[in-house]
């Protein structure tokens, strides 16, 4: 997972950053959260330039795109930008040799129309820096999420997001975390009656000051 192979992207960005004090074994929380929020707004910012079709963000805005275009882009960044690569199976593929004779029979016969060869898909070893960002976008990301699910109250997106952030505490060596999160999804899904599960729920996020924007998790 990325939050133990890709340390070191997260430490170039606290020094370009000059937060270099986050790197200490007990960093404060929400200057945490604000460089980990710098960080993923910079990577979106340069998708955005890079994928809206225009010089700058500026001239795409004043294009005055439609919510049709901005879903697109965004999809396709998220497909792009966010989505790790999957790894390249380097086993030889079994038919191989029978594509082998049929193509040499194909170009055999000048009547045949031979297409282009798809091209191979992308190996994450080749660039494993370019890697590391998708990596670190797709973490980041549901990192906002789950910052913006509690602040407004969400347990649905919290509960959502539960599976993934168990695989990403199995990742970083956090077993106690992981076992905890899988045992309150098991509890939740399979063991407790549907009515106790919704009390759970409902009390797993609380608004202690009554305020909009001011829930915290229990």
């Amino acid at each position: 997972m990325f939050i133990a192979a890709a340390s070191t992207t997260l430490a170039v960005s606290r020094s370009l950053m000059e937060k270099k004090r986050l790197g200490n074994n007990q960093p404060d929380y929400h200057a945490l959260l604000a460089a980990f929020t710098q960080v993923l707004h910079g990577l979106l910012l340069n998708a955005w330039t890079e994928e809206c079709g225009f010089a700058s963000l500026e001239l795409f805005a004043e294009s005055n795109p439609s919510p049709e275009t901005l879903r697109k882009i965004a999809s396709h960044i998220l497909a792009k930008y966010a989505t790790p690569l999957r790894a390249v199976d380097t086993q030889p593929d079994a038919n191989d040799n029978s594509s082998d004779t049929s193509d040499s029979e194909s170009d055999s016969d000048d009547s045949t129309i031979t297409t282009p060869k798809a091209l191979p898909p992308l190996d994450p070893k080749d660039d494993i820096a370019h890697h590391n960002i998708r990596l670190l976008t797709r973490d980041l990301l549901m990192v906002e999420v789950l910052v913006r699910a509690i602040s407004d109250g969400d347990f649905g997106r919290v509960e959502v997001l539960l599976p993934h952030l168990a695989l990403m505490f199995r990742g970083a060596g956090c077993n106690k975390y992981c076992t905890e999160i899988l045992h309150f999804l098991h509890n939740l899904k399979h063991v407790w009656p549907p009515e106790f599960a919704d009390i759970m729920r409902d009390n797993m996020i609380v608004c202690i000051l009554g305020l909009v924007q001011d829930i915290v998790r229990l």
